[in-house]
């Protein structure tokens, strides 16, 4: 199996090349038949090759056209958008919409807008850290602020917010005598949650005490094999119960 190893750079700066050569050194193990680097802008790349299926050079990777400049980052792109994209959001964004007699319109999917993005050049990608082309032609039609807005997420009120019947569930979820006896947990780690349930959180402001309840609660249903309607009643002694359904 190859292994890749990269860096990208947010500061105008090139990347360091020969830290990427050290990288790809400790990789050597794992793709000992070629090593090769590949930089472009702010992003430089370092491959190992295991060649097993075409043992020839014309395998070799990273494989740069430089008349089309083709690089790596845009087959990363490319395997992303014929593999992830399809298999794993698209294809949620499109059955549970459609689950409730509703579709989905995608604008950015529009084939002519990819077939625009995947022409433009690698350094046009990355610049500014990615997206700076649809930042660019934005500008002036909405506001900066909007823009210029970091990333969030969405989650629902229930992963911050564990207060009245879903505080119940998680106690009696963390305190049931399957979750002590399956010693997965810190039983101090959880008491410092449990003392605090709206105190911890995680970096994208989710709560720990909510994460550990809900890993605790499919190890009941899917495990221990407790009944999924008993759990779902906050403060059900069944919680804690460890019989078969």
């Amino acid at each position: 199996m190859c292994r890749i190893c990269g860096e990208l750079r947010f500061d105008a700066t090139a990347p360091d090349s020969a830290a990427i050569e050290r990288m790809s050194e400790t990789l050597a193990r794992r793709g000992p038949d070629h090593a090769g680097t590949y930089a472009d802008g702010p992003v430089a790349f370092g491959h190992r090759r295991l060649a097993i299926i075409d043992s020839s050079a014309s395998a070799d990777q990273p494989m740069v056209d430089t008349a089309l400049r083709l690089a790596l980052v845009d087959e990363v792109l490319r395997f992303d958008a014929t593999t992830l994209i399809v298999d794993d959001p698209f294809k949620r964004l499109d059955n549970m919409p459609k689950a409730w007699g509703l579709e989905v319109r995608v604008p950015f999917l529009d084939h002519a807008l990819v077939e625009l993005a995947a022409r433009m050049p690698p350094e046009l990608k990355l610049k500014e850290g990615g997206k700076f082309p649809l930042r660019a032609i934005s500008r002036g039609v909405i506001p900066d602020a909007v823009i210029d807005h970091p990333k969030g997420c969405f989650p629902v009120p229930a992963l911050k917010h564990v207060r009245n019947p879903f505080l119940g569930l998680v106690q009696g979820l963390l305190q049931s005598d399957a979750c002590i006896r399956r010693e997965l947990y810190q039983r101090a780690c959880v008491d410092k949650l449990l003392a605090k349930p709206e105190a911890h959180f995680t970096r994208i402001q989710g709560s720990k005490l909510w994460h550990l309840a809900l890993l605790e609660w499919w190890l009941q249903v899917h495990v221990d094999g407790v009944t999924a309607g008993a759990i779902t009643q906050p403060g059900s002694k069944a919680v804690a119960s460890t019989s078969r359904a």
